[in-house]
């Protein structure tokens, strides 16, 4: 029996089917939320764009927020719940928070900032992992800006490899200075029990912290108080023309296998690769033993601030480039000392400086 109720439901249906067709031999466009205005907050002031004008300015994203550029004007978009949820799991999450992540609720504005930011990072735990823009799953991706080390170790030369500029050190990462040799990294942060400071890599065990590697990039570089330091600690850093240090060698004290050279810093399979580029050196405590920096391109070294007990006299003994040295003991012992002056610095120091 045809009801009235039959005759409505078949005559909607009829008009969508026409409305479809319709739509299909014009050309209606169908609006998706991709289409909606996207209300940014810029400097100047309040404005809603469209999608394609907001895509080109993001720069980045942050805590809550979608960060836009334009010239020299910043701008952000206010971002849902679902947004930073993901953002942090890409930013600070284990793999665990990778591998689930739900990122059903992003709009579309939000999904394509994360991908623009996350998408060139490779997440290393034993292979490799990446950001599709959707999930997280296992990855070949062969070029990449930043590796993420969640745990374990990388394999030989990878960073290299993929081209990374910028590399982030997890709690469970094991990272020696090898992994960094012949890489283009120049940025690093790291998770304790690691702890980036300036252009170095250290990490802290029974309150003790140790110098475990420094960037390849490193021009002139100062390395931070610590206790201890690895054997070629300094190996990637083939360009450093100016080098301080807490101490010289693997550790502040005289402990057991103590080695007391700047040799130990560049120390590798391959030999001694401290770079003919350096060419200054400062040493603000430790110990300086005997001949501790024979056969060094170096040609200028300062002590000021290690006791004068400290330093062997025999110290400066083959150091051919020598040109300049400060030092707090007074009668040390120089390669063809009679082509030096001395002078008395200001700090109580006495300063020889090649005729």
């Amino acid at each position: 029996m045809v009801t009235r109720r039959n005759v409505i439901a078949a005559a909607a249906a009829l008009l969508l089917a026409a409305a479809c067709i319709l739509a299909f031999f014009l050309h209606i466009p169908v609006r998706t939320s991709a289409d909606r205005r996207i209300r940014c907050l810029w400097e100047s002031g309040a404005r809603e764009e469209a999608y394609a004008e907001v895509l080109g300015a993001i720069a980045g994203v942050r805590e809550g927020e979608i960060v836009l550029r334009r010239g020299s004007e910043e701008g952000v978009i206010e971002a849902g719940e679902c947004f930073e949820t993901v953002r942090t799991a890409l930013s600070e999450g284990n793999l665990f928070d990778l591998i689930t992540l739900d990122t059903q609720g992003l709009a579309p504005i939000e999904r394509a900032a994360l991908f623009m930011t996350f998408g060139r990072t490779l997440y290393y735990s034993g292979e490799a992992f990446a950001f599709d823009g959707t999930k997280v799953s296992r990855s070949d991706m062969v070029c990449a800006d930043r590796v993420v080390l969640l745990e374990g170790s990388l394999p030989a030369h990878y960073l290299g490899d993929v081209g990374a500029t910028a590399l982030s050190v997890r709690a469970d990462a094991e990272i020696s200075a090898a992994d960094l040799v012949r890489s283009n990294v120049c940025k690093l942060d790291a998770e304790a029990p690691y702890r980036a400071e300036g252009d170095s890599l250290f990490l802290t065990s029974a309150g003790r912290t140790r110098l475990v590697a420094s960037l390849p990039s490193a021009v002139q570089l100062t390395v931070a108080d610590c206790d201890y330091a690895d054997m070629g600690a300094l190996s990637a850093c083939r360009a450093l023309t100016a080098l301080s240090l807490p101490f010289l060698g693997n550790s502040k004290t005289r402990v057991t296998a103590f080695d007391g050279t700047l040799a130990w810093l560049f120390w590798t399979d391959e030999g001694n690769t401290m770079p003919a580029t350096l060419a200054s050196l400062t040493v603000r405590g430790g110990f300086v033993d005997a001949y501790a920096l024979t056969g060094t391109p170096i040609e200028e070294v300062t002590l000021c601030g290690v006791p004068p007990e400290n330093i062997s006299r025999s110290a400066f003994l083959g150091m051919p480039a020598l040109r300049r040295l400060h030092t707090p003991r007074k009668d040390v012992l120089l390669d063809g000392w009679a082509q030096y002056s001395s002078v008395q610095a200001p700090c109580g120091c006495t300063v020889y400086e090649k005729i």
